[in-house]
C-alpha cells in the first residue's frame, strides 16, 4: 500500500501479495532508480546541492504546480519499471516495487512540505494537501501532514471528497486507519456513511483481506454473494455477423461488481464516484449504434472492409509501453477474426487499437450529427456526470480496439474510462489503484497470474455487446475476449474526474420576461452560468426543475441557487398568443399544433383591430381547451411548447408544473413575480453577486431595469427577440371581460392562481 517503509504494513503487505509470483520488491530499486535519474540529466550545481538525500528540491522551487502537487518534482515515480524477470514474466505493481523506493519518495515530498513552510509559511498547508496525500498512497507524508492541524473530515466546495474517501478510493486502508484513529463507525460523508459502511460495499477498493488484516472489519458483502449478472435474459443478444466461435471458457453467473440497468447523476456521485468503485450498465448502448458495427455494414465501407485493409496488430493493444514489439506482419480483420497467429508469437492472439481522428469518429458512429454522439449514444452520460463536454472535449483520449478469440488488453491503469462493447464477450479482471500495475504478458497469462491470488484482491465480470463497463481512475485492468470483439473507450483527463459544482440554476418558464435575465448572466457571471443541450430537445434556456433533476441529480439541485419568475396566468397567456402569431410563418407547423386562427397568422395581425385581436384570443383559447383539456395527453400546449419536458409525468400548461420535482412538490427556491421584477431582481443578485455590475453594485437596481424593460416591452407585444415582427395588443386585463375565456383559465391555471397568489383582474 505505499507503505513509505513501515515495517509492519510491509509484512503485511508481503503476507496479502504472495500468492501474486512472490515479487522480490527490493531487487527492483536499482533498476528504478536508473529508470528516474536518467531524465533528469541537466542538473545544476544548486540542484547537486540540494540532491544529497536523492530529493531533486531544485526543480520543486522551479515548479509550476501548487498545494502538493509540486513535490512531485522532488522525486517523481515513474508510470512503469520493467519488473526482473521481465515484462512476459511478472506484473510491475507500482505499489510494490521495494520498501526503500517508497520510502524515498515519501522522504522527497516530506522536505518539500518543509521547504514550502520555510519559504511561504505554515498557513499555506492546508486541507487539500492532506485530500492529495491521501490519493497518492502515501501514509508517513499523511502523518506528517496531520501535524499541522488538518482536518480529515473537511471537504473541498463543490462537491469534493474529504482526505479519508480520497484514500478509500485508492484502497489505501492504512491512510484510513490513520485518519480516522480506528473509529470505522464515524460519518465521513454528507449521507451519514461510515468507512464500515463504504467497506461493505460490493466491489469497494479495499479489498476484504485489507479491511480485515488493517482495519480489523469484517466484509459481511463477500464477492460471492453479489447477484452476478442481474437477470440473464436482460442480455442483448445481438447477431452481428461475426464469428461467436470460442475457445476459451468464462463464467458468467457472477459479477464481483454492481451490474445495473441505469444510472442518475446523483447516484453515480453518490454510489461510485466517492466510494471509488467500478460499475456495469447492461444494454446501455443503443441498438442502431450497435448495427452500425455488424459485419455487413464494415464490409460496406472502404475504411473497415474485412478482406481489403491490412492492420498493425500486436500481442497486447500498446506492445511499446511494456518495450514489445508489433508483429512484422500486418493482417485484414478477416485474419483478426480467425485468430490468425504472427509467425513470430505463436500461440497469442492478436489484438489492434488505435486513437481514431474525428473524421473517423463520425465514420465509426454515422448515425449520429455533431453533440448527438454526446446526447443519444452510448456515450450518453458523459456530459451528465462531469459537465458540458465542451470545458475537456478536446482532452478526452478515444480508443478503438478489436481482436480475435483469446486476444485482449492485458494488465494497465490510466485515468477512468468509459468502455463500450459492440461486438462479442469480454471477461474483465479489475484491481483498485493499491494493486495496480503493468505487464507485457499476453491476456489470457495476466488473467491466470491475478487469478492465482487468494486473498480476494482482484475482481471479475463479464461485458457483453451493449454493456457500457465504467473503470475509475488508476484502477489496474485486463480484459481477455471470447469470439472476436470490437469495443470503444475514452479516457476522461484528471482535472475533470470530479463533480461539477452549479452555483445557481434559473428555470426559465416561457413568456415570463427570462429571456433578458438570461442574457445578463452570460454576459456577468460567464464563469458561474452554464448552458447545454441534451436528449431530444432538451436545452437549460427552457427546461424544467424536474428535467434539471434528472440531468444532474437531486444533489446538486439542492446545493443550488434555484429559482424562477413567474407571471400572472392571463398575461402569460395574453403574451403567449401574440408571440405565437407572430412566428406562424417562420413556424407554421407550431401553430398548427396551438391552434393559431389562421386570420391572425403572421402580417395578417396587423390588419386586426384591438377588438378583433381580443376575439381572436377567445377563440384561440376555447379551441385550446376543446384539443387539450386538462388531463389530456398533450395539455402542455395549452400553455407552451415541449421542449423536452414532455417527459415529465406532471408536465402540463401551467407555470407550477415547470417547478415540481417527480413527486409533484415544488422544488424550486424562490420564486419571483414578473409584475415585481425591480425588488426581485435586488434579491437575486444577492444570491448571485456576479449579476451586479458597476451600475448595480449598490442595489441592483440597473440588472433590474432590463428585466422590466423586457416585461414593459413585452407587454406593449414588442419582444426583445421578436420586437420587429410582433404587432401591438391591448392591456392584458381588457382580455379578462369574457367569462367563458375566465372559466377556462380559472380551471387550467387553478394550481398558478392557488400556488402565487393571482387573481382575476
Amino acid at each position: 500500500h505505499m507503505h513509505d517503509g513501515d515495517e509492519e504494513e510491509h509484512g503485511r503487505q508481503r503476507h496479502a501479495q504472495e500468492e501474486i509470483k512472490e515479487h522480490n520488491h527490493a531487487d527492483h530499486e536499482k533498476h528504478h532508480n536508473d529508470h528516474h535519474f536518467n531524465g533528469h540529466k541537466h542538473r545544476t550545481e544548486s540542484d547537486e546541492e540540494e540532491d544529497h538525500h536523492g530529493c531533486n528540491m531544485g526543480r520543486v522551487r522551479e515548479s509550476e504546480e501548487e498545494g502538493l502537487a509540486q513535490c512531485e518534482a522532488a522525486y517523481a515515480a515513474p508510470i512503469t519499471v520493467e519488473p526482473e524477470e521481465g515484462w512476459l514474466k511478472e506484473i510491475d505493481f507500482f505499489h510494490f516495487r521495494g520498501s526503500h523506493t517508497a520510502e524515498m519518495r515519501a522522504t522527497c515530498y516530506i522536505k518539500c512540505i518543509e521547504m514550502v513552510v520555510r519559504r511561504d509559511g505554515k498557513h499555506t498547508i492546508d486541507e487539500t494537501w492532506l485530500i492529495e496525500a491521501a490519493a497518492l498512497g502515501m501514509p508517513k507524508v499523511v502523518e506528517e501532514l496531520l501535524d499541522y492541524d488538518l482536518d480529515p473530515f473537511y471537504h473541498p466546495p463543490a462537491g469534493g471528497l474529504n482526505a479519508i474517501q480520497a484514500a478509500i478510493r485508492g484502497g489505501y486502508a492504512k491512510i484510513v486507519k490513520i485518519l480516522t484513529k480506528s473509529d470505522y463507525d464515524v460519518p465521513i460523508d454528507k449521507y451519514g456513511r461510515s468507512v464500515r459502511d463504504y467497506v461493505n460495499l460490493k466491489g469497494s477498493p479495499i479489498r476484504p483481506v485489507d479491511a480485515r488484516d488493517v482495519l480489523d472489519v469484517s466484509v459481511t458483502n463477500p464477492r460471492d454473494l453479489g447477484d452476478a449478472l442481474g437477470a440473464r435474459e436482460h442480455y442483448n443478444d445481438f447477431h452481428s455477423g461475426w464469428s461467436q466461435h470460442s475457445d476459451f471458457p468464462f463464467d458468467d453467473t457472477k459479477c464481483d461488481i454492481d451490474v445495473l440497468e441505469s444510472i442518475s447523476r446523483d447516484d453515480f456521485f453518490r454510489d461510485y464516484y466517492s466510494t471509488g468503485r467500478p460499475f456495469v450498465i447492461r444494454n446501455f448502448i443503443p441498438q442502431q449504434e450497435l448495427d452500425a458495427f455488424s459485419k455487413d455494414r464494415w464490409d460496406s465501407t472502404e475504411e473497415y472492409n474485412t478482406h481489403r485493409r491490412a492492420w498493425k496488430v500486436g500481442p497486447t493493444a500498446y506492445p511499446a509501453i511494456t518495450d514489445q514489439e508489433y508483429c512484422s506482419k500486418e493482417m485484414t480483420i478477416e485474419e483478426v477474426e480467425q485468430a490468425k497467429e504472427c509467425d513470430e508469437m505463436p500461440g497469442i492472439p492478436m489484438e489492434v487499437a488505435w486513437h481514431p481522428t474525428e473524421d473517423e469518429l463520425g465514420g465509426l458512429w454515422p448515425m449520429y450529427e455533431g453533440e448527438e454522439l454526446f446526447e443519444k449514444s452510448g456515450w450518453r452520460n458523459m456530459e451528465g456526470w462531469f459537465g458540458p463536454r465542451g470545458e475537456y472535449g478536446e482532452n478526452l483520449a478515444w480508443q478503438v480496439f478489436f481482436g480475435g478469440d483469446g486476444s485482449g488488453a492485458t494488465l494497465h491503469w490510466h485515468g477512468a474510462a468509459f468502455n463500450n462493447l459492440y461486438v462479442g464477450t469480454k471477461q474483465w479482471r479489475v484491481t483498485p489503484p493499491i494493486y495496480r500495475g503493468f505487464t507485457g504478458m499476453p491476456a489470457q497469462e495476466a488473467q491466470d497470474y491475478l487469478d492465482d491470488e487468494e486473498h480476494d484482491i482482484v475482481l471479475g465480470c463479464v461485458q457483453h455487446a451493449g454493456d457500457m463497463m465504467y473503470i475509475p481512475e488508476n484502477w489496474g485492468h485486463s480484459t481477455l475476449t471470447h469470439a472476436f470483439t470490437i469495443g470503444a473507450a475514452v479516457i476522461l483527463p484528471p482535472d475533470y474526474h470530479k463533480p461539477k459544482d452549479i452555483p445557481f440554476m434559473f428555470v426559465h418558464i416561457n413568456k415570463t420576461g427570462g429571456t433578458s435575465l438570461i442574457q445578463m448572466l452570460r454576459d456577468r457571471c460567464p464563469n458561474e452560468f452554464f448552458e447545454e443541450s441534451w436528449g431530444d430537445d432538451h436545452r437549460t434556456f427552457h427546461t424544467t426543475a424536474e428535467s434539471f433533476i434528472n440531468r444532474y441529480g437531486k444533489t446538486v439541485w439542492d446545493n443550488a441557487y434555484t429559482f424562477t419568475v413567474v407571471r400572472h396566468p392571463l398575461a402569460r397567456q395574453v403574451s403567449n398568443f401574440f408571440f405565437l402569431a407572430s412566428i406562424c410563418d417562420s413556424m407554421p407547423e407550431l401553430c398548427n399544433d396551438r391552434l393559431i386562427p389562421k386570420y391572425a397568422r403572421g402580417d395578417d395581425m396587423y390588419e386586426l383591430s384591438d377588438k378583433e385581436k381580443i376575439e381572436a384570443f377567445h377563440e384561440w383559447v376555447w379551441d385550446l381547451y376543446n384539443e387539450y383539456p386538462p388531463g389530456s395527453k398533450e395539455q402542455y400546449f395549452f400553455g407552451s411548447r415541449t421542449q423536452g419536458n414532455e417527459e415529465n409525468k406532471h408536465f402540463n400548461a401551467t407555470q407550477t408544473s415547470w417547478l415540481v420535482d417527480h413527486n409533484d412538490e415544488i422544488a424550486v427556491k424562490e420564486i419571483f413575480q414578473l409584475e415585481h421584477i425591480d425588488d426581485a431582481m435586488k434579491e437575486i443578485a444577492e444570491s448571485i453577486p456576479c449579476l451586479k455590475g458597476e451600475a448595480d453594485k449598490a442595489d441592483g437596481t440597473s440588472a433590474a431595469r432590463r428585466v422590466a424593460d423586457e416585461k414593459k416591452n413585452s407587454e406593449e407585444d414588442v419582444h426583445l427577440i421578436h420586437k420587429n415582427t410582433t404587432p401591438k395588443y391591448p392591456d392584458w386585463k381588457k382580455f379578462g371581460e369574457n367569462k367563458k375565456t375566465k372559466k377556462i383559465m380559472e380551471e387550467v391555471y387553478a394550481a398558478d392562481f392557488r400556488n402565487f397568489g393571482y387573481k382575476w383582474p
